[in-house]
């Protein structure tokens, strides 16, 4: 069984901002359900319809749930490692 693809909104600045679709600003708190989209198309359309270029779609493997607790995998942006 392969592990769920979810897709996050990240600051393409600065790796410790993603974008918390609940409350509707960046926050360090990653990974929280909150910051999730099911597909890479809903993500790329939620940036250029309501956010900037400031932000990159980061694809997101769902490793682990458990109590409560979000463990997740995923390869940083190109921009990060500049």
């Amino acid at each position: 069984m392969t592990n769920p693809i979810l897709y996050a909104l990240a600051d393409q600045y600065n790796q410790e901002f993603f974008y918390n679709l609940a409350s509707e600003e960046d926050d360090m708190e990653f990974p929280s359900f909150n910051h999730f989209l099911p597909t890479r198309e809903m993500a790329e359309n939620f940036i250029e319809d309501q956010l900037c270029e400031d932000y990159v779609v980061v694809e997101v493997q769902l490793v682990s749930y458990r109590e409560g607790v979000i463990s997740v995998q995923y390869t940083e942006p190109d921009r990060w490692r500049e």
